[in-house]
């Protein structure tokens, strides 16, 4: 046994990230008080060091103890309650994203999280990682949760009839990862916030580096995002998730009582509350911790967020980061796009098209660069 196999959390959590958890890291889970309930979802904080070290988050959705082995098919098979023969007892599990193990002694290298060829599994949770933590606290504030019965409906599709990648695509970081999958399967929206942010991100730096060079104000990066992203969901997307889960389900659609629908209105409002209430906890401990020098003083009215963005503090009340545009507002913003390009293209950007040029040309048909050498390069080509 390794000197490290038996050890605290916060030790491990320290030894491999180098800093504790906190609410801007995530908090554990399940979080205190609170037992684990299938259509939870979770992500793993993780490190790519291909080529240097980048941080982000790798998610699944917890659909409780419903997995068993299948030697035959050599995969984990959901068992729903119907089909439990008690033989064998039944793993906890999750339904994420993830490419398959590579057969080789370097196995343990392979970066299953964002493998292009990942697909929607069935995965023990004990496989995916130590110490997840709580998604459902980053989300909700934003999104209201699907009932837990649709969730997992939208999660046994995914593994069982591929409804996911035959309807989105395959594996793509950029605009369908597993984050996009997670979200979809509790919010019914596809969105991926540590990709959104990034983009952002860099679009700022291009649009304010391009303003400071042309002197003309860039268009905003709504439809840019728009672009790079994709859309969050498609027109007929509800339509098209019901019929499959109805085939699914041989024909039977699940009933929702209005108790159902009570308790769970009634446990999603109290789990934002709990939320809100430890953040601002946790807020005001970190607050209270630094020099009064380094306190910066905010004033905030007390608000509860449900299925709705909470306002930012710092910015303007009508910022919004909605991406979805009109016609009219595309057309205004494809034109101011379009003066802005006009007006950049500078020398610099005919020099650059020109080596690109160069670059992209045969290499038969570029010219001989000295007399000595001529006699080995191939004749310009004339036309006839």
């Amino acid at each position: 046994m390794t000197p490290h196999a038996v050890t605290s959390t916060t030790s491990a959590r320290g030894r491999i990230h180098g800093k504790g958890y906190n609410a801007r890291d995530g908090y554990a889970w399940p979080r205190a008080g609170r037992a684990r309930v299938p259509g939870d979802i979770l992500f793993w904080h993780r490190v790519e060091t291909k080529f240097f070290d980048v941080a982000f988050t790798h998610w699944a959705v917890y659909v409780g103890a419903c997995g068993r082995w299948d030697a035959a098919r050599a995969c984990w098979m959901w068992v729903c309650d119907d089909d439990d023969d008690g033989d064998d007892a039944l793993v906890e599990c999750v339904v994420h994203l993830w490419g398959a193990a590579e057969p080789t002694d370097d196995a343990s290298t392979t970066n299953r999280d964002m493998d292009e060829n990942a697909s929607c599994v069935l995965t023990p949770l004990a496989d995916v990682g130590d110490d997840p933590r709580c998604g459902n606290a980053q989300f909700d504030a934003v999104y209201a949760p699907l009932r837990q019965g649709d969730i997992l409906d939208r999660c046994r599709l995914a593994v069982e009839k591929g409804f996911y990648e035959g309807r989105y695509g395959g594996y793509c970081v950029r605009a369908n990862n597993c984050e996009h999958f997670a979200t979809w399967a509790r919010y019914g929206v596809r969105f991926s916030e540590q990709i959104e942010r990034r983009v952002s991100i860099g679009l700022n730096v291009v649009r304010v580096a391009a303003s400071l060079w042309s002197g003309v104000p860039a268009p905003g990066i709504d439809v840019a995002k728009a672009i790079i992203l994709g859309p969050r969901s498609h027109p007929d997307d509800d339509a098209e998730i019901k019929r499959a889960i109805l085939d699914m389900r041989s024909g039977q659609a699940r009933a929702h009582t209005a108790e159902d629908d009570v308790s769970h209105i009634l446990d999603y409002m109290l789990d934002r509350v709990e939320i809100q209430a430890r953040t601002e906890r946790i807020e005001a401990a970190r607050l209270a911790s630094l020099p009064p020098s380094a306190r910066r003083v905010e004033t905030e009215i007390a608000t509860l967020s449900f299925g709705r963005e909470r306002a930012p503090r710092e910015h303007s009340s009508t910022s919004s980061h909605d991406i979805s545009i009109n016609a009219e507002q595309f057309a205004q913003a494809a034109g101011a796009f379009g003066a802005f390009v006009r007006t950049a293209s500078s020398s610099a950007f005919r020099v650059l098209g020109a080596i690109g040029d160069e670059l992209a040309r045969p290499r038969g048909s570029r010219p001989p660069a000295s007399p000595t050498s001529g006699a080995q390069n191939s004749p310009p080509r004339t036309d006839n």
